[in-house]
Formats: structure tokens, C-alpha cells, sequence
């Protein structure tokens, strides 16, 4: 604890503790007490918990909903009897779109064909139509090579399959 005294005409722009003051020798003085301390933080009030409300027992009957699941393709399209017969994308990445075309508003297509290697690689895609003409083919041919599919097997062994992928340029 310190204490200060200070002569009565000094002006106190802070004032941190008990200020008081006492006359002495024809004079008065004004003491300023206060500590380093910092104040002690607020007591905490832990909140009782409680258990959650429990939710009212709602007797609901559900009303038995049959989902005829004899579809024949109807929702998935044509099924092949052969399976793996078609060409089945498993990493597709998106073509580039050309930025000429982009600000211009431009959307077409591009049917490409093209290999799929026993590993799922793409080799040889070629351009086989496309609308417009020979704007987009770049950008797809790009994208198709990065593509991966899933292999052809036959008696248990992958080989090479021909696909073909239409690939659609469209603004959202």
C-alpha cells in the first residue's frame, strides 16, 4: 500500500483508492491510498443443470406405405444384359470452358469417341460431332483424357473397350 501526498492546490485527474485529507502546519494536504493489487475476479455462479424435458409420448400409428421395387429400368433407363458392356464414368472432370465462348454466352456439345484402357485410362479420343463446330472440341478432348471409367471384364480379365461420351457446354 502506498500513500501520496499532495499540496492542496494540485488537481487529481485519477483517482485510484481512498482519497483523504487533514490540515497541518497552516496548510492542507489531500493523500491519495491505493494499492497494485488488482481487484479479485467476480465469484462464478454455476447454473444447476437439469435433465432435457423429456418429449410427450406421441402414439402414432404409421400407415404401411408398399413401394412396388419391381421397376424393369424404368427410372434407371435401358439396362444391357451384358453388364459392362457400356462405358461407365468414374472420375469425370469438367472440360475448361473457353473464355471467348463464356462471354459471349455460347453453349453446345461434343461427342467424342475414345478407348478405355484395362486400367480405366482414356487413349485415342477423337472427335466424332459436335455443336458448333470445332469450338469446343479442345476443351473436350482436354477433359476426357483426365476422365477415368470403369474397365471392361472379361472372364475376369480387363480389356481395352471403344466408348463414346457426349460431352454438353452449358451456362447456368
Amino acid at each position: 500500500m502506498n500513500i501520496i501526498s499532495l499540496p492542496f492546490s494540485t488537481k487529481l485527474n485519477l483517482i485510484i483508492g481512498n482519497l483523504f485529507s487533514f490540515f497541518f502546519k497552516d496548510k492542507w494536504f489531500f493523500c491519495l491510498q491505493y494499492t497494485n493489487k488488482k481487484p479479485p475476479p467476480p465469484d462464478l455462479i454455476t447454473p444447476e443443470l437439469q435433465a432435457p424435458p423429456q418429449a410427450p409420448n406421441l402414439d402414432i400409428e404409421f400407415p404401411d406405405i408398399a413401394i412396388p421395387t419391381d421397376f424393369k429400368g424404368a427410372f434407371l433407363g435401358p439396362q444391357n444384359q451384358g453388364g459392362n458392356s457400356q462405358v461407365i464414368p468414374l472420375v469425370r472432370i469438367n472440360p475448361q470452358y473457353p473464355r471467348n465462348e463464356l462471354l459471349a454466352g455460347v453453349e453446345g456439345w461434343v461427342k467424342v469417341r475414345f478407348t478405355v484402357e484395362p486400367d480405366g485410362s482414356v487413349s485415342s479420343p477423337k472427335v466424332v460431332q459436335s455443336k458448333p463446330p470445332r469450338v469446343f472440341d479442345t476443351a473436350a478432348l482436354r477433359a476426357i483424357k483426365k476422365w477415368k471409367f470403369k474397365p471392361k471384364v472379361v472372364n475376369g480379365v480387363a480389356v481395352q473397350q471403344d466408348g463414346t461420351q457426349l460431352i454438353e457446354f452449358k451456362l447456368f
